[in-house]
């Protein structure tokens, strides 16, 4: 016993740093100016962000949040600035750094240093640049929004207006004032769309009437303002700190950015803090991955990373992020992206899921909190549109909750649209994800006092429009399969998966929490009536799952909604029902290595470790050519950076790596067995797994930071 100790002891200073070299990613850095904002840099703190990049004029910044809407319902950016120095040669031994470990972006030469990141806590952003020269420094505004825009000659970007017979009114312009600029909605498409939906208009929620969004600029050392909202230096200067209040509010914008600005303090501790806040991050968990040919693990690994850096400089927002194009759109018009300012449930939930396991619950429970805000719209959604009890929510739904004129029609008493007219899974989508919330964090009082009311609501829904057969099992009609089967469509799989799936998530938490008991005789209820999801032999003889229990096999879109069976319901995987799952998979009629498809971790939770391998790499290789980081996914289907895409990606690794089933962890059950991995990662039970695996063999033995209950299952 003895030895065993010793040895053991021995090998604890390698196992750690083995372990410190996995958890901090790699720099980003560039040595190549900009020509434009191609070659830019997303930055962020969660609430405010953009992109920075320099050019032989100067730097520019994109400013940008995800709750600055215009009065038409359109998600823009907040503006841009432009930093210049006299007499910098910009491009003279040039160097950009994303430190992503440390939160900053670092832009070099042979005059400057210049320093870029968003606080930590506040929605600020500080630039500090270093000059070995005196020079004289000026920072500008750049608008683009100089007049009133009429919204109809970018249609598909004004999703929540479309429809209307004429455009409602303008998008106004933007204000400069002294030391910055803002945009005014001095109007609103709220309240006409909701009675255009005939919802009550008075539990919709006003975003959009009287919000400001903008921002203004302070600084010691530039103290001289302009008339077009610029601040510069007085005289030639060596060192200067500009600190730029990024904010949104339907109250007093001025006073709430100067707030802002005071209780950001000074420059050091703003940058000790938000070096910590990342530092904190990047230990909480990782993935680092290498391979025979070194260079496809550190492209892995770097998309994992640069991924992870998207979603959490986007994610802390009381609004989701936008799954087409996040708040980093780029375009030569910023504020253009395709399909407009909806939400897509199929695609807002793709970024979240990895949120389990890298531990960010702090920003998955944002997105529960904001559907739980809109649960009055829910509601009167369910009254007036299928004449039912509870609530539920569009497929496509406007930040407001409702549906956009677009996808309604105008003047109509249903909505028109046949792509999401009668989709209802979304919910429970919804109830699954934040019962694995529960399971991961063990939040007992976001669970009591959001989770289970939700949850009621969602599952009274089903109840309340489903009437039961002569056989006492509920008949889901006027239903379709996602937006592929629309016709002659009953008993639907995403539905019926998603109502077995919830039902054995409050199985499996019974114990842990109180449930309800108004919840718990509903879950009794379903549990009752629910059908089987529907299976059928295919040419083979084996077993498949198929999109309906009834349908008409006329398709309309390319989704394979059968395999909701397996992501996100899992009701086949590597532990339950995998060879149907597989023989599904194997034969299903889409087949996508990019964009919201989710062929990758379907395949990795089935254990198709080599179908998983070529997927993945095969979307991380699925960078736009046009833009220099390696994030910039798609377009594909939707908008670039094409957040599904880059979650899809994040979502397959975990799943190679790492599943949670019960009480038992599964080390590698999609991971080839000539690649190397060193990991941590969140499990259920509010604790982390870490452990590293190499040329065969486990390096460090994985194990848990406390005592948890779980077994350790090594596939590999």
């Amino acid at each position: 016993m003895k030895r065993i100790t010793v040895l053991l002891l021995s090998l604890l200073p390698f196992i750690t740093l083995a372990q410190d070299k996995c958890n901090m990613p790699e720099s980003i850095v560039w040595n190549e100016i900009s020509v434009d904002q191609t070659a830019s840099m997303p930055f962020g703190n969660g609430v405010i962000g953009g992109n920075v990049w320099a050019e032989k004029d100067g730097a520019r910044i994109y400013l940008a949040r995800n709750d600055s809407w215009s009065e038409l319902g359109r998600l823009m950016k907040v503006g841009r600035l432009h930093i210049n120095i006299d007499g910098c040669a910009w491009d003279k031994n040039f160097s950009q750094t994303l430190d992503l470990t440390n939160g900053k972006i670092v832009i070099e030469n042979d005059y400057l240093t210049l320093y870029v990141f968003a606080d930590s806590d506040f929605p600020v952003i500080w630039i500090h640049g270093i000059m070995k020269n005196a020079a004289k420094v000026t920072v500008s505004p750049e608008i683009w929004r100089t007049q009133p825009f009429d919204p109809r000659g970018m249609a598909e970007s004004m999703w929540s207006a479309r429809g209307f017979p004429e455009t409602p009114f303008l998008e106004s312009a933007d204000v400069t004032i002294q030391g910055g600029f803002y945009h005014h909605n001095s109007q609103s498409t709220v309240r006409m769309t909701a009675i255009n939906n005939h919802i009550n208009p008075d539990v919709v929620p006003e975003q959009l009437l009287g919000r400001t969004f903008g921002a203004i600029m302070s600084s010691k050392e530039l103290s001289s303002y302009l008339d077009n909202g610029a601040i510069e230096s007085d005289k030639p200067i060596k060192e200067f700190t500009v600190k730029v209040a990024v904010t949104s509010t339907q109250a007093d914008w001025k006073s709430e950015t100067t707030k802002a600005l005071s209780d950001a303090g000074n420059y050091s501790k703003a940058s000790k803090r938000t070096q910590t806040y990342w530092n904190k991050l990047w230990e909480k968990s990782y993935v680092k991955i290498s391979t025979p040919d070194i260079t496809t693990g550190k492209k892995i690994t770097e998309a994992y990373n640069c991924q992870r850096w998207i979603t959490t400089t986007a994610g802390k927002s009381e609004y989701p992020i936008k799954y087409n194009g996040s708040i980093f759109t780029i375009e030569k018009n910023p504020d253009y992206r395709k399909w407009g300012e909806c939400y897509w449930w199929q695609n807002t939930r793709l970024p979240y899921y990895s949120m389990l396991k890298t531990g960010d619950w702090d920003i998955l429970k944002q997105l529960f909190c904001y559907f739980s805000r809109l649960i009055p719209v829910f509601k009167d959604d369910a009254r007036s549109y299928h004449d039912s009890e509870g609530a539920t929510f569009p497929e496509t739904m406007t930040p407001f909750g409702t549906f956009a004129v677009a996808d309604f029609g105008y003047g109509v008493r249903y909505p028109q649209t046949m792509w999401i007219r009668h989709i209802m899974q979304g919910p429970l989508d919804l109830v699954h994800l934040m019962i694995d919330y529960y399971r991961y964090t063990d939040d007992k009082q976001f669970m009591t006092e959001v989770v289970f009311p939700m949850s009621e609501q969602f599952i009274e829904f089903f109840i309340s429009r489903n009437k039961l057969d002569e056989s006492g099992k509920m008949r889901i009609k006027n239903t379709q399969s996602l937006e592929t089967y629309w016709y002659d469509v009953e008993n639907d799989t995403p539905d019926l998966a998603g109502l077995h799936c919830i039902i054995k998530d409050f199985r499996s938490i019974e114990g842990t929490i109180q449930i309800p008991k108004s919840l718990a005789e509903k879950i009794d209820y379903i549990e009752k009536v629910v059908p089987d999801v529907p299976v059928r032999k295919d040419a083979e003889g084996k077993d498949i799952y198929v999109p309906a229990e009834k349908y008409n096999s006329k398709t309309t879109n390319c989704e394979n909604p059968e395999l909701m069976t397996v992501f996100p319901f899992k009701l086949s995987t590597i532990v339950s029902n995998k060879e149907l799952g597989i023989n599904t998979f194997l034969k299903r009629k889409n087949v996508f290595t990019y964009g919201w498809p989710q062929d990758g971790q379907v395949a990795a939770l089935l254990g198709l470790t080599d179908i998983a391998k070529d997927q993945l790499i095969a979307r991380i290789g699925n960078t736009n050519p046009k833009y220099k980081f390696v994030s910039y996914y798609g377009p594909n289907f939707d908008w670039t950076p094409d957040q599904c895409h880059g979650g899809n990606i994040m979502t397959t690794i975990q799943e190679m790596v790492m599943q949670c089933y019960d009480s038992s962890i599964y080390l590698l059950p999609a991971f080839p067995k000539d690649w190397n991995v060193c990991f941590k990662l969140a499990v259920p039970g509010k604790t982390f797994v870490s452990g590293e695996y190499s040329d065969g063999k486990w390096i460090s033995e994985p194990k848990t930071e406390k005592q948890s209950g779980h077994s350790i299952i090594k596939m590999n």
